[in-house]
């Protein structure tokens, strides 16, 4: 699996299609206005995972000026659910950036999220109940932790 940068197929319906599955309510209007979002603000990342030209999972996510990775919108086709798909790229990005990461979800997702490390702590919002989560940096200790290639010696 790779993460792709999809962005530049920001128009195209199946981008925004995935993209909607972790929208409520998920309408047409409401879509339209994540999507400009997205395409008038350049801090906003919109990568996600495909098989040929089929989108299979979205992340829209930025980086917070206190260096957190804050994730706007996650969503995996319902076809590809339980494979693994969100979990990698949850932790594609956190490797990538090594940055702790944060979002806020619902009861329907909490269990997700607490099931790949996230702290959650709930509270109300409109009267609905949501939670926040947090996945902190792991922090590695050098002499236990692999090289970063296959030049990189371990350390002595």
């Amino acid at each position: 699996m790779l993460l792709v940068d999809l962005k530049p197929r920001i128009d195209d319906p199946q981008v925004q299609q995935v993209r909607a599955l972790s929208m409520f309510p998920a309408t047409a209007e409401s879509v339209q206005r994540v999507m400009d979002r997205i395409r008038k603000n350049k801090e906003r990342m919109l990568w996600g995972i495909e098989n040929g030209e089929s989108v299979l999972a979205i992340v829209e996510y930025y980086i917070r000026e206190d260096e957190v990775i804050y994730i706007a919108g996650i969503a995996v086709s319902e076809q590809c659910r339980g494979q693994g798909i969100g979990r990698f790229m949850i932790n594609t990005l956190q490797s990538k950036y090594n940055m702790a990461i944060e979002l806020e979800t619902d009861d329907d997702a909490i269990g997700f999220y607490r099931k790949c490390g996230f702290e959650t702590s709930p509270f109300d919002k409109n009267n609905i109940r949501r939670y926040k989560c947090v996945l902190p940096v792991i922090k590695t200790n050098p002499r236990t932790s692999p090289p970063s290639s296959a030049n990189d010696p371990l350390p002595q």
